[in-house]
């Protein structure tokens, strides 16, 4: 039995009679249950995962004269982690770090408002390739008493924060 990466190629484990032979790159990572194996269950186990890792598997089997081979796409992502945000004059400035996929932000008001919300939003991708994103959002002088409120998302999950002005409170649902 053998498990490799499709792209780039690359060996990651082979196991037969005399044991598993695990690459250099994920010796550390990646385990079989061998005791398993003659049950029919060739699971890879992977810790550790980082953004790099995903991608299309391949369990490729040979026994008895049949050649069995299974793919499995791993999809790797990070969850919006905890929003932070704050107050600063007449400005208010949205939060987040470590998220992958890339997040979108984006602002709203409540009650809703016709007002345009001038706001400049940056992402910045890590050397993990983990995104942070910030946003800050300029609250007009003649402010209405309203509720400010950062959604940040990715495509499985989202964060939402309240900001009351002027008196800040932080809530995240």
């Amino acid at each position: 039995m053998t498990w490799e990466r499709e792209i780039p190629k690359s060996q990651i484990v082979t196991y037969n009679q005399s044991g598993s032979r695990y690459s250099e790159s994920f010796r550390s990572r990646a385990s079989l249950s061998e005791d398993q194996i003659s049950r029919g269950n060739g699971d890879l186990l992977l810790r550790g995962v980082k953004v790099d890792d995903e991608g299309t598997y391949w369990c490729k089997v040979f026994t008895t004269g049949i050649y069995y081979r299974h793919s499995v796409d791993l999809t790797v992502e990070a969850p919006v982690s905890p929003v932070r945000i704050h107050q600063h004059g007449n400005g208010i400035t949205c939060s987040s770090e470590g998220i992958y996929p890339q997040p979108e932000l984006t602002w709203s008001t409540s009650p809703p408002s016709n007002m345009t919300l001038q706001n400049r939003t940056t992402v910045h991708q890590t050397e993990e390739k983990l995104y942070d994103i910030s946003s800050s959002l300029t609250v007009p002088d003649e402010d209405p008493g309203l509720i400010y409120s950062c959604i940040i998302r990715t495509r499985r999950n989202w964060r939402r924060v309240f900001l009351n002005n002027p008196e800040p409170e932080l809530l995240v649902q």
